[in-house]
């Protein structure tokens, strides 16, 4: 059965998260979640687009020949792609790319919205296909090849532009975590420069306006993910709250990187997203390393996760227990924190998937954690 093109997809039988879950180690700035799974027919032409800053180098494959050509990574630039490679295959073409950070949104909200099907790829999956293959060639044309032929023959992870306000959430989270980066720099160099003797006092004088500065802007930050949150999300932020071990900051993030779990069936594949699921390292006899975190995801999402577990670890009744569990044990404080993190995780998801109260008496439902 053949799956209409993206905008036309409403029934949620079709849809499963899967191999679009990206692994942001080695980039940040990505939209993982208007990723989806659609398992389907398939295409009668896959193209395939290697996204750089300025420049898209584009293929199209048809299961035997490609043909190839380069374009800017402009509204013009995918005007030309549409007229020379997508126009005359309509619906039955899969324009497919990699998340390359902020770079690939534009092509891929232009051609959704011209109602062709597009598919964002996790790059590490076509990093790992291109190995598979054996290439020796490293280019941004034998990658754009590599990427239409993935997408002509695998399940591709198809793109759903989503709407809102968690987008500005999202960006006013992540200018945040950049202001605290650029905060504790200035407050080392500060540091370092007090103890140094006869400072000069106008170098001095801008560094501890620039931290007021920082602080400021940081505030202003705060104030508008709450008036969003106020406006917008009132129920869900009030629910996020009452969960013990849950603050201002995390709930924020739940809000604007998740909304309602529209993209997951289960926590297991929250936890997975954000890279707190269990990653065990054994093979035969010769291979059996101590397990670890994936880390295969969000490192912000972590973070934060990890912070709030601290809280959680304390506070609440469900993690607490867990940790002291963990401690008995012989675990360490920071793998048992982990654990709390990710059964946070759980408890997040429940409430919000399934819009509940929490209550640290319920009755425990492995259906829904």
């Amino acid at each position: 059965m053949l799956i209409p093109p993206s905008p036309l997809l409403e029934s949620e039988q079709y849809i499963r998260l899967g191999a679009c879950i990206y692994d942001d180690r080695d980039q940040e700035g990505t939209y993982p979640e208007q990723a989806y799974v659609i398992y389907g027919g398939d295409m009668k032409v896959s193209i395939g687009i290697d996204v750089s800053m300025d420049t898209l180098d584009v293929a199209l494959y048809d299961g035997k020949t490609f043909k190839s050509g380069r374009y800017e990574n402009s509204k013009s630039g995918f005007v030309e792609i549409e007229k020379d490679f997508i126009g005359y295959n309509g619906f039955d073409s899969l324009v497919s790319m990699e998340a390359t950070g902020i770079y690939h949104l534009k092509a891929a909200v232009y051609f959704h919205e011209k109602g062709y099907t597009v598919s964002v790829i996790n790059p590490l999956i076509i990093k790992r296909y291109t190995e598979m293959k054996m290439l020796r060639a490293k280019t941004d044309s034998v990658d754009a090849k590599a990427i239409a032929e993935y997408g002509y023959y695998e399940s591709p992870c198809y793109f759903i532009r989503k709407k809102g306000q968690n987008e500005r959430i999202k960006q006013l989270l992540r200018q945040i975590d950049a202001l605290h980066r650029m905060q504790s720099e200035n407050r080392n160099r500060l540091h370092a420069l007090e103890k140094i003797p006869e400072a000069d006092e106008t170098t001095l004088l801008i560094y501890r306006e620039t931290a007021l500065f920082l602080k400021d802007k940081e505030h202003q930050a705060e104030q508008k993910i709450n008036e969003i949150l106020k406006e917008f999300y009132s129920d869900d932020y009030k629910r996020l709250i009452g969960i013990p071990g849950v603050g201002k900051r995390l709930s924020s993030l739940i809000i604007g990187f998740f909304g309602k779990f529209e993209s997951f069936e289960n926590a297991k594949q929250v936890s997975s997203f954000i890279g707190l699921n269990p990653s065990p390292r054994q093979s035969g006899i010769s291979l059996n390393g101590r397990g670890t975190i994936s880390k295969k995801g969000n490192r912000y999402m972590r973070k934060i996760f990890y912070m709030a577990s601290l809280s959680a670890s304390r506070y609440n009744k469900d993690c607490r227990e867990l940790y002291e569990r963990l401690i008995k044990n012989g675990k360490n404080k920071r793998a048992a924190l982990v654990a709390v993190a990710n059964k946070l995780a759980r408890q997040i998801f429940a409430i919000i998937k399934y819009d509940r109260i929490y209550d640290q008496n319920y009755q425990k439902n492995e259906k829904y954690c």
